[in-house]
Parts: C-alpha cells; sequence; structure tokens
C-alpha cells in the first residue's frame, strides 16, 4: 500500500500460506512493533468505497502518460544514441547509453547529477565478483513518477546537454 498511496502510511501486507502465518506474524513483531491502527481503519473505508481501487486506477493511467512522455521525449533527443529497456511497467527505465564505453559511465553520472538530472548508475546491480553478463555500455535508471510532462522533458534536455558536454570532453 505503500507504493501507492504514501511511504510515510507504512501499510502493506502479505498473503501467507497458513502453515507460514505465526512465523511470519512473529517476524513482524520482531522488526516492526507499530501498527497504525487509524491509517488502517482509513484504507479499510477507502477499500471499501471503492476510492481505493478509483486512485490506483487514475495513479496507473498517470504514469502511464508520465512514462509515454519520457519515452517520446528520449527518442526525439537522444533517438540513435540510446536504448531503453523495462519501459513495460514500473515507474522507471533503464537507458543503455550505446556511444559511450564502461569506462565512462562514472564521468556520465557525474555530468547528469551536476546537471541536476537524477539518475543512477545500472553497474552497481551487478555481481561485482563476475563478468559474465556485465554490459558493453554504461546503463542509467531512470525514474519519471515524481516528474509532470514538463520536468520530464526538462531532465532529458539537461541529460543530453550532459552527454554532449562529457563527449567533447573524449579524446577524439
Amino acid at each position: 500500500m505503500s507504493k501507492t498511496l504514501s511511504p510515510a502510511l507504512r501499510l502493506g501486507y502479505l498473503v501467507v500460506p497458513r502453515a507460514l502465518s505465526l512465523a511470519f506474524r512473529a517476524a513482524k513483531r520482531l522488526a516492526d512493533r507499530h501498527t497504525p491502527g487509524l491509517e488502517q481503519e482509513a484504507l479499510t473505508d477507502l477499500i471499501a468505497r471503492g476510492a481505493y481501487e478509483r486512485h490506483v486506477r487514475r495513479v496507473r493511467r498517470r504514469n502511464g502518460e508520465r512514462r509515454a512522455a519520457l519515452l517520446a521525449t528520449l527518442q526525439t533527443r537522444l533517438h540513435d544514441e540510446i536504448r531503453v529497456v523495462g519501459a513495460e511497467a514500473g515507474l522507471h527505465v533503464v537507458v543503455w547509453l550505446t556511444r559511450f564505453s564502461m569506462d565512462q559511465e562514472a564521468m556520465l553520472v557525474a555530468a547528469a547529477q551536476a546537471a541536476g538530472v537524477g539518475v543512477y548508475p545500472i553497474t552497481p546491480l551487478y555481481d561485482p565478483l563476475s563478468t559474465s553478463g556485465r554490459p558493453d555500455h554504461p546503463g542509467l535508471v531512470i525514474g519519471y513518477a515524481s516528474l509532470d510532462d514538463h520536468g520530464i522533458t526538462c531532465g532529458v534536455e539537461r541529460l543530453t546537454a550532459a552527454l554532449e558536454a562529457v563527449r567533447a570532453q573524449l579524446p577524439s
């Protein structure tokens, strides 16, 4: 529930087999002794009235619009320089920068962040002890859930400028 409403609510649920319910209750007590009763009652009311389902549909539609805006802007600005994956669902995408090499990743991330674009490198998600399956090009995780269309456009323009600045610093 925290992802669809607000992380501050600290509400969630698990559906576990009956045989595991005691173990999960014990784990919950060890991990978190506070159960927000008032918030649970409010959520129960939202679910009973159908307001929660309407909220989820509205958020899903709006996030789909944001995703479409991000993908269109990336395609317009960086069309043949990138490959986007993970765009089918979720609140972020991975943008592979096909014109850069892996040894330029730190420079790219630093330039993007200096330009005010919150991107994260993909390499920390790979096993550092393994070389198999590691990418040939840097990848950036780009989230879009908290941005409107204008913010998405500005962010992609700043990212494009940062990539161009890095490219200008590289030996020819």
